[in-house]
């Protein structure tokens, strides 16, 4: 039976760009636009915000990459609650290098990274945390917050790895503080 067929007004420029996709695919454009398509009604199916799901599995292949591992909040937490302070400090080096290659391949892929971006950014690094910023007075405030942040190492790690990442993006880090629970950045003339 032949399939039926429908036109679809797209932009020259977006059909130039899928055509040069699926060449170096090897596939023809028509079998590359029905591939995204039937991945993409494949997400809308069970959520409604398929851009976001293509953004999180371009983030995450680029963790993977760096070697970066998924683990429960509550194991790491507790494997750097309980490790001799040498293996803690390697652990948050290791971590650091990370978030720095992580947020610089961000910095050099993207044009522009608003406020909502970037706490989602940081958010990969800090799963369930709340990651608030906002900007005002040409400084911008970064403010990560958790009852898991209970102060010593953990608030430490929490600290360390927002102002890595803000530094790998170029800002210039005004003042650090830290509470129970709370770790607040503040970016002197960025975002």
């Amino acid at each position: 039976m032949p399939r039926s067929r429908k036109l679809i007004a797209v932009s020259e420029d977006v059909v130039n760009e899928i055509a040069a996709v699926a060449r170096r695919l090897g596939m023809t454009t028509s079998e590359l636009v029905e591939a995204i398509l039937t991945q993409a009604l494949g997400v809308l199916r069970v959520r409604e915000d398929v851009g976001r799901v293509l953004s999180d599995a371009v983030l995450y292949s680029d963790l993977r990459r760096v070697g970066g591992v998924l683990i429960p909040r509550s194991v790491f937490f507790h494997l750097i609650d309980s490790v001799d302070d040498g293996s803690f400090e390697q652990v948050l080096s290791e971590e650091e290098r990370l978030v720095k290659w992580f947020f610089t391949s961000v910095r050099v892929k993207r044009v522009e990274l608003d406020h909502a971006e970037l706490a989602k950014l940081i958010s990969i690094w800090l799963p369930g945390f709340i990651v608030d910023v906002r900007s005002s007075g040409g400084r911008t405030l970064v403010v990560v917050s958790s009852p898991e942040i209970e102060g010593g190492r953990r608030l430490e790690f929490v600290k360390r790895i927002v102002v890595s990442a803000l530094e790998s993006l170029g800002a210039k880090i005004g003042s650090v503080e830290t509470g129970v629970g709370v770790v607040s950045v503040s970016v002197e003339g960025w975002g």
